[in-house]
């Protein structure tokens, strides 16, 4: 018996749980799919996957199961878990010998205890003791008290019974109640006139009475056969995701921008109620767009073999067939039918694989999206859908509204969790700090929102994107883009009727929620996700329109503190690295030691309070009706789950500043601008809630006293402003001379009583620092990183063009060296080096060259700047925006022009040399500014001149590829 294509092998009730030595699934995913599909196996077990670190579980997805693996950390070897998506299992991490090839799973089936199901596989030339080891796993196993089903490849001859190692397993297994269920041969071993059968694949269980009887059935892609047998049980439901999506199968864009365009807008215009207006609008506008583009409800299914066809099918189903033939008669000439047939499988399959991909790059080369899902299928980067099942206290979940409600109470009581232990606090007040903010800046301004016309809502609607999910109104981007010319007039009405009487609409307020898994390979739970706010479309609009106004009023007027690098022009990342970095450096230098605290707080966007942050606002010169609109915006909101077509019961919000909204972070930075003031000894740099506290002294003593008195302040802020400290997660660092640092000195900081945690590297915006700022963890992590890039961008080699190579290595391998190189381009000249020989073999995967191709002459070929020549682009970049941007400001307002007489660039002193600063040791011309300065003093006046940015890179990029060549 065969594996046939449209017959299955097993009985079809219950759960099939079945085993295979695929030996190497990197190839061969395509006929494991055919026989998961043709057998309706729920549960796969596989040996010898012969996978590693660097294929992902995308590499060998197989769509409608998830993936569970344990890869061998040497040659070959490893075990793996096909489940069907709508199986609950976790992985059973307690039964796992290290030293055994095994993996356990727990599945939870209706009506049923937990079952467990093991994989193991017994290399050939392993010995007794490792025989011995299973031995004593599986009485681990068995003291669980559980449904048991052990599948694996042995390598010990179940039709030989006088072998020592038979005896011993088969006595280990009657001891604890398991019986091996397969008696046919597992494997024919076939040369010319000799047929060796053996049964060395086998499945133990103590469930035999509830099983059908096991099979053993030859499959053409491996010389094992696979093995299995059905639990008899009920199936679980489901099995699909299910999405609500429009269709535009029959869209007319002319009929439906002219069906808007014909509509009398009296109704919404001449209603004065900003609620009601909008309830107008939507009801005829959700009318229109549904007769054009109907809203349906979908299950989503992705061929995972796209070009798998009916031909490479048949020729599949012939492989088997003569596979058997030739295992029965032993004739050479039926053996050599079957490898013929077996290499025609796979140069068809390679052939038909690349065929299609070249069509579907082909077709996508103009749309940039399409190019991109292409690539990413053709490397194993495509998304993984979540598993159809939560746990929650060891109980699993499988009815999607079930899910959708357990994780809407979850988000919420999440967070009214750390409301609950905070002491209320009704005596702190925030005017005398932001009076003095405001005193500062000597400004008495007031802020209050402004009328919008209808050709600045138009401009917002014509540049909605692409390809974002839509919220509860279930409105496209694409249906308000192509008619926001005749959606702008009614728009702007709302928009001002919102603004005029401090109103945010109700049908605005009401988030969708999609949690997605944090760790795609753990089991899905509340803590294991992460909630993906939807917002409805148009309230995107409003509150654009409103973002704007409030981002203006606060920049220019200066009232964000220069501490605050995000959400502001000119700022990154990379800024704040360098603002602190240079700073220690300096220190350093001076011959001073710096401590560091890395503050991290626990839900800080959904704490925010409100009533906290409008007294903020009013301090800051918000007028009655601007508060009245954002205590309105802000109030009120509620949100519902939705997954697989269906939504939660809808929840209130009490606090918080709304998620995947753009004035969401902004009003997170202004509640937050106060914090750099309330510290008297210490500096704090923040990138959104990234906040860094840092202070320098003469002794780690000084240093420990400055930054606990800090901390004391910034303990009781945190109290003060309802938010919430992870001190588990805040770390603190010693910062000083590799020479000095023979013990490090501790620092024994704390915060509210908590002890903080001091490390000698930590991570921070994707950096990885260390003590003695030489880069050298970050830059080794680099190489991983890029040789990994490099891994993923030779799977699409053969079926793209050079052009779209060089694009596809740019954006994996090349794109780590983007990452704040001013900052870490300050370690030494090894660990640079190592950069570029990375780069060196990203140019050979593009180019597809040898060993011994001239570097400079590939460069030049992909036009290529070296690794050293992009740092350098890079620190003449960021003092440009110093010069003639005046951003970032701590950095600008550092430059001194020589004989200018001026902090600033005078005309005159454009062309010339920018002043450095007097060094006492090399760790100040470590520092970003030394270094930019010194690079930017050596470029042509010509090129200093150059006041437009772009046209500026262009200039010193050519000079820097000329001096390459």
């Amino acid at each position: 018996m065969a594996i046939d294509l449209c017959h299955s092998a097993f009985p079809i009730k219950g759960i099939t749980i079945a085993h295979l030595n695929i030996c190497s699934l990197r190839s061969k995913t395509n006929d494991i799919y055919m026989i998961l599909q043709s057998n309706s196996i729920e549960i796969l077990a596989l040996s010898e996957t012969h996978l590693d670190s660097s294929f992902t579980d995308a590499d060998v997805k197989i769509d409608g199961y998830r993936l569970f693996r344990r890869d061998r950390n040497g040659h070959g070897g490893g075990v793996a878990f096909c489940v069907k998506d709508n199986i609950p299992v976790n992985v059973r991490n307690d039964l796992i010998w290290q030293n055994i090839e095994a993996l356990w799973v727990q599945v939870h089936l209706p009506h049923i205890k937990p079952i467990l199901v093991g994989c193991v596989c017994r290399p050939p030339s392993a010995n007794t003791q490792y025989l011995d080891d299973i031995c004593e796993m599986l009485d681990a196993v068995c003291d669980q008290n559980r449904e048991i089903f052990i599948l694996g490849d042995f390598n010990i001859d179940w039709l030989s019974p006088n072998c020592p190692m038979y005896k011993k397993l088969k006595s280990t297994a009657t001891i604890c109640g398991l019986k091996q269920i397969i008696t046919q041969p597992t494997r024919v071993a076939t040369s010319t006139l000799v047929l060796s059968a053996t049964c060395i694949d086998h499945i133990f269980t103590n469930a035999f009475e509830q099983c059908s009887k096991a099979v053993s059935v030859p499959t053409g892609c491996s010389d094992h056969n696979i093995i299995g047998v059905t639990r008899k049980t009920e199936s679980p439901k489901g099995g699909c995701k299910i999405i609500h999506k429009r269709t535009y199968r029959y869209f007319n864009q002319e009929q439906y921008v002219g069906e808007i365009q014909g509509v009398d807008w009296s109704e919404v215009r001449g209603d004065r109620d900003p609620d009601s207006a909008l309830n107008r609008f939507m009801d005829i506008l959700i009318k229109i767009v549904d007769k054009h583009a109907p809203l349906r409800k979908r299950a989503v299914r992705n061929k995972s073999a796209p070009w798998l066809d009916k031909n490479l099918k048949n020729v599949m189903l012939s492989r088997d067939n003569a596979k058997i033939k030739a295992n029965i008669s032993c004739e050479l000439a039926d053996q050599k039918q079957y490898r013929t047939l077996r290499n025609k499988v796979v140069k068809m399959n390679r052939k038909k694989k690349k065929e299609y991909f070249q069509e579907k790059i082909n077709e996508a080369k103009n749309d940039g999206k399409k190019l991109w899902n292409t690539l990413n299928q053709i490397m194993g980067r495509s998304k993984h859908s979540a598993a159809l099942y939560v746990e929650n206290d060891g109980v699993f979940i499988t009815d999607p509204e079930g899910i959708a409600n357990y994780f809407n109470n979850y988000f919420i009581s999440k967070v009214e969790k750390f409301r609950s232990g905070m002491c209320p606090n009704t005596s702190a007040s925030y005017d005398a700090i932001l009076s003095k903010i405001m005193s500062e800046k000597n400004h008495s301004v007031t802020f209050s929102f402004s009328q919008v016309d209808r050709g600045s809502v138009g401009k917002i609607l014509a540049a909605l994107p692409d390809g974002k999910a839509s919220g509860m109104d279930h409105l496209d981007s694409r249906l308000i883009r192509v008619a926001a010319e005749a959606l702008s007039f009614p728009i702007a009405h709302l928009v001002n009727l919102s603004l005029l009487q401090g109103i945010f609409p109700e049908k605005w307020k009401e988030a969708k929620i999609i949690p997605l898994p944090k760790n795609k390979r753990a089991t899905f739970t509340g803590q294991n996700s992460r909630p993906i706010s939807l917002l409805p479309l148009l309230s995107k609009v409003m509150e654009k329109i409103a973002f704007e106004q409030v981002y203006k009023y606060f920049f220019s007027n200066r009232l964000i503190t220069k501490y605050q690098h995000a959400y502001r022009e000119g700022h990154s990342t990379c800024t704040v690295l360098t603002h602190m970095t240079d700073n220690w450096l300096e220190e350093i230098d001076a011959n001073r030691l710096v401590g560091a605290v890395m503050l991290d707080f626990s839900a800080p966007f959904d704490l925010i309070d409100h009533k906290i942050l409008l007294q903020k606002l009013e301090c800051y010169g918000f007028t009655p009706l601007s508060l009245s609109w954002m205590g309105s915006y802000l109030s009120n909101r509620k949100q519902r789950v939705f997954f697989n077509g269906q939504y939660s019961s809808i929840k209130t919000i009490h606090c918080g500043v709304p998620q995947g909204s753009c004035l969401g972070p902004l009003l997170y930075s202004i509640f937050t601008n106060d914090l750099p003031f309330i510290v008297k000894h210490s500096t704090v740099v923040m990138y959104a809630d990234d906040s860094t506290l840092y202070c320098s002294a003469k002794t780690p003593h000084d240093v420990s006293n400055l930054l606990n008195h800090d901390l004391q302040n910034i303990g009781k802020w945190v109290k003060d402003n309802k938010l919430a400290l992870n001190v588990d997660k805040s770390t603190s660092m010693i910062f000083w001379k590799r020479s000095k640092l023979i013990t490090e000195p501790s620092l024994n900081l704390s915060v509210n009583g908590l002890q903080l945690r001091q490390v000698m590297q930590a991570k921070l915006l994707g950096v990885t620092l260390d003590s003695y700022l030489s880069w050298s963890a970050h830059i080794d992590g680099m190489i991983v990183k890029m040789g990994n890039g490099i891994a993923m961008s030779r799977k699409c080699m053969s079926y793209i063009p050079m052009s779209i190579a060089k694009q596809v290595v740019q954006s994996l391998v090349l794109c780590h060296l983007e990452n704040c190189p001013i900052v870490w381009s300050s370690a030494s000249q090894k660990d640079l080096r190592k950069l570029q020989v990375a780069q060196n073999r990203a140019a050979r995967t593009v180019l597809q060259c040898s060993l011994k191709t001239n570097v400079a002459l590939m460069h030049t070929r992909l036009s290529w700047l070296t690794v050293d020549d992009k740092i350098k682009l890079r620190l003449t970049l960021i003092l440009w925006n110093a010069v003639f941007m005046k951003q970032p400001q701590f950095l600008s307002e550092q430059l001194v022009f020589v004989g200018s007489g001026h902090l600033y660039a005078t005309r005159q002193a454009l062309g010339g040399d920018i002043k450095l600063p007097l060094p006492m040791t090399n760790f100040l011309k470590r520092t970003s500014f030394y270094r930019a300065i010194s690079i930017w003093n050596r470029l042509s006046v010509s090129s200093r001149r150059v006041q437009n940015k772009y046209k500026f890179k262009r200039t010193v990029t050519q000079e820097l590829l000329q001096m390459t060549s």
